[in-house]
């Protein structure tokens, strides 16, 4: 017996799926080999699973139920091929508008075609009538097959059987178990009362927001025969042991006769086994039979070999699939195998259910902390009432109405995933689930109450006034990207039916690309109001600034810093709403992927990070061909300043205006050049990343498999598909860098201007008004002034003049005395 590798092996996973405390066993002909009991019955207590703690073995009791039947046949109190109809005469089925007849052993091997979603009608009742109610729910119910034609799982088929039990033998089901089954077998601490198991019943757990959570799941006695029977670990030897056929007694037959599988259906499309009575049958060889079992809060497997002699048994105090994983792997262990299991572990969907509860959770803090903004604005008198206009309740109405899908989508999310009620979800799923749900509710509220307090109390400031709505619906079209690609992905080999798939993908679309249409709307308003005040507030200082102080600064860069950056400062809030919308659809991306496999998405964030420090590196590399590539505007902009007030002049000499071009072409040919270099280093960058990121899809196609040999194909399906979707994100954020190092450039540059630009009123320390004064200047006069041009380099140039000019206080001058003289080089 390979026990330290078992151990180590079991250890493992219960630490992967959360479980608090684990019962081991495995039989070998008449032995026990190996028994052993791991962590807690009770986390709280610490109390210590041992021998006798006993556990739920969830659908591990189908197999005792599918007994009691086959011993009533034999009895001759019913036969197999009786309809249900003959117990509960009112019951009937439909099929195609058709009524069709279901028979015990339809039920037995669930070819019944009762949908498996119809857990939903079992009622959460301990009253002595429960499981006839639950015969009563489905009356009428819509098969989603003929029966007897094919094979689906619903584990109602066995609480119909257990109201036959009780209906043919006059007792409640939970005694006939007892005393025709459970005590014949000598299974002495086996039971369907909780209350008789006491303090020997471990506590339940199931799993939420990444750890085991006690949990008391609703009494469910319509449910008892298909899944709450409670045993210890010594029973549960026992029961392999008559399932091996090494220990018999008189209901051996019969014991024999639960492992036959129904070959006349196709087997099951998830692991290609033939059910059986309670038992699944693989087609592995040595007759391999196996029963998983789940419950809210426990969970057990049994696997057989009979022609091996051997059974491994596994009971577990959390919901979790994790237990069979541990099961089969086990028996791979013992059979020098390298443990592989059919299931995937279900601590994804609690991760992908937390990942979108937190993420939601920070969307209500978001709506919170403006709620807080808005408010506190209205208590310091910020914000004033504003009686909401026509345009205002339009809007509101139109939102209300739009805001219906999404609501009546959340409402729909278990029926569209599993085809069941809320109330039952709450019970089966992880405690996430609920919780995200209840953010998204939480959002939806907050939202409202936010939309109409910042509507009849607006922000005063009219450029912050749509910044909270554009936060709002960047963070809802981040994350309705992502969810599109999620749904894509979902849709692979799935079995939410199509109609549900499409539904939610075209309000995440419809979500996505109004939320953008919205954005980008608001968001020229928005930067062109911008660009307009920045302009004004510069010229604002320009004009309340002195004449020397002025004529001191080169034209061109007056013109450059107006013109070109103020339009890239004013085009920065695109930017960074675009920026914020794709990293938000790239981090939700990437949890998503971490929930489908956590290491593959360490090494694809590991690649990725090194894109980004490449990107930073030539960030500061191109920095200065930025700076320089600005230089050369002001140059350029000065110069067309000066060829507009001198044209007349260079109109008049051909070699002045020769040699005036070339000077613009030095210039032109300067900010060519360092935008070449500049652009060409990210263009290297983005080349590398690309090409870094298409070797990411080769590891993961061509190495995942090797990486990662436990890896599903779908699994590995879907990782694809994302990171494929993800490329786009991904180089968009990339592609924002330059933009924002050409915002900043320009930032500092404005900032600058401001600086000598000094902030004052029309009139204040302004020496040129007193000059406008009466008894100011009488006359103004220049002699002999001499203009020189020197081009950027100093190889040409040209002086104008001498030039003398005079005039008087209130006199008009149509042909003033000027004399003027070229000396040209």
């Amino acid at each position: 017996m390979k026990a330290g590798e078992i151990e180590t092996f079991v250890r493992t996973k219960m630490k992967e799926g959360k479980i608090p405390g684990m019962t081991v066993v495995i039989v070998q002909g008449k032995e026990i080999s190996y028994m052993k009991n791991f962590g807690y019955a009770n986390i709280k207590s610490k109390a210590p699973v041992t021998p006798q703690t006993s556990f739920e073995i969830a659908s591990c009791s189908k197999g005792f139920t599918a007994l009691a039947i086959l011993q009533l046949e034999a009895q001759g109190l019913l036969k197999l091929d009786d309809p249900v109809s003959k117990y509960f005469p009112w019951f009937h089925a439909e099929y195609n508008n058709r009524s069709f007849p279901i028979t015990l052993r339809q039920l037995l091997h669930h070819t019944s075609g009762i949908p498996w979603y119809t857990i939903t009608d079992i009622p959460v009742s301990n009253e002595p009538n429960a499981l006839e109610e639950v015969v009563r729910n489905i009356d009428g119910v819509r098969l989603n097959h003929q029966p007897g034609e094919q094979f689906e799982y619903a584990t109602i088929n066995y609480a119909i059987l257990g109201a036959v039990i009780e209906r043919v033998t006059g007792k409640f089901y939970e005694d006939y178990m007892r005393d025709q089954v459970f005590l014949p077998l000598g299974l002495k601490h086996t039971t369907l009362y909780p209350e008789t198991a006491g303090s020997t019943l471990a506590t339940g757990y199931k799993t939420g927001f990444f750890q085991a959570r006690e949990y008391a799941s609703p009494t469910f006695r319509g449910n008892r025969p298909a899944g709450y029977i409670i045993m210890d670990s010594e029973d549960l030897a026992k029961w392999l042991m008559y399932q091996l056929g090494t220990v018999t007694s008189p209901l051996t037959p019969l014991i024999m006769k639960t492992h036959e599988p129904d070959r006349t259906v196709p087997p099951s499309k998830f692991d290609y086994s033939s059910y059986a009575m309670g038992w699944a049958d693989y087609q592995h060889g040595n007759g391999e039979l196996s029963k998983a079992g789940l419950n809210p809060n426990f969970s057990a497997y049994m696997v057989l070999r009979p022609e091996d002699q051997l059974a491994v048994g596994i009971m577990a105090n959390n919901g979790t699939t994790n237990t069979y994983i541990t099961g089969h792997g086990i028996l791979d262990i013992l059979r020098d195998k390298k443990p592989v299991s059919p299931y995937e572990p279900d601590q994804k969907l609690d991760n992908a259910y937390s990942v979108i509860a937190i993420i939601i959770a920070g969307f209500v803090l978001v709506i919170t902390g403006l709620l807080g903004w808005t408010v506190t604005g209205i208590l310091r008198k910020n914000r004033s009432w504003q009686a909401p206009g026509r345009k205002a309740l339009i809007t509101g109405i139109a939102l209300i109405a739009a805001s219906a899908p999404f609501v009546y989508a959340v409402f729909l999310i278990p029926k569209a995933m599993q085809g069941v009620s809320w109330s039952t979800a709450i019970v089966w799923s992880p405690v996430s689930l609920p919780a995200a749900a209840a953010a998204a509710a939480a959002t939806a509220v907050l939202s409202c109450v936010y939309l109409i307090l910042s509507t009849v109390f607006p922000e005063a400031n009219e450029n912050k006034r749509p910044i909270p709505a554009l936060i709002m619906l960047g963070l809802l079209s981040g994350v309705a990207n992502a969810v599109v690609i999620f749904i894509v992905n979902s849709s692979v080999g799935s079995e939410i039916p199509l109609r549900y798939l499409l539904y939610y993908f075209l309000l995440a679309l419809a979500l996505y690309i109004f939320g953008r249409k919205i954005i980008e709307t608001k968001l020229i308003k928005l930067t062109y109001h911008l660009i307009y005040q920045r302009r004004m507030e510069l010229l604002r200082r320009i004009l309340n600034t002195s004449y020397p102080n002025l004529e001191k600064m080169d034209s061109g860069r007056v013109i450059a810093t107006l013109n070109n950056d103020t339009e890239l400062i004013g085009l920065s809030a695109n930017v960074l709403v675009g920026f914020v919308t794709s990293l938000l659809t790239v981090i939700c991306c990437f949890i998503y992927l971490g929930t489908i496999s956590f290491w593959g998405t360490i090494i694809s964030l590991v690649v990725i990070a090194a894109i980004a420090g490449l990107y930073m590196i030539v960030s500061n590399m191109a920095n200065r061909y930025w700076e320089e590539a600005r230089d050369t505007q002001n140059v350029f902009m000065g110069l067309i300043d000066n060829m507009l007030k001198g044209y007349k002049e260079l109109s008049l000499h051909q070699r002045k205006k020769l040699q005036f071009r070339g000077d613009v072409q030095d210039s032109c040919e300067q900010y060519r050049d360092k935008r070449i270099l500049s652009r060409i280093k990210f263009t290297n960058a983005l080349v590398t990343g690309e090409s870094l990121l298409i070797l990411i899809l080769g590891v993961v196609i061509f190495f995942f498999p090797k990486i990662f040999p436990d890896i599903k194909d779908f699994t590995l399906i879907k990782f694809i598909i994302v990171f494929l979707y993800l490329i786009g994100p991904i180089n968009g954020l990339m592609q924002v860098i330059p933009d924002m190092l050409q915002i900043r450039v320009s930032w500092r540059r404005v900032e600058a201007f401001n600086q000598e630009m000094p902030d004052r009123s029309l009139d204040e320390g302004n020496e040129w008004n007193s000059l406008t004064e009466e008894g100011g200047i009488e006359s103004i006069a220049f002699h002999h002034l001499i203009f020189s041009y020197a081009d950027t380099v100093g190889e040409r140039s040209f002086t104008v003049g001498p030039v003398s000019f005079e005039a008087e206080r209130g006199k008009s001058y149509l042909s003033p005395a000027v004399t003027a003289a070229a000396n040209r080089p």
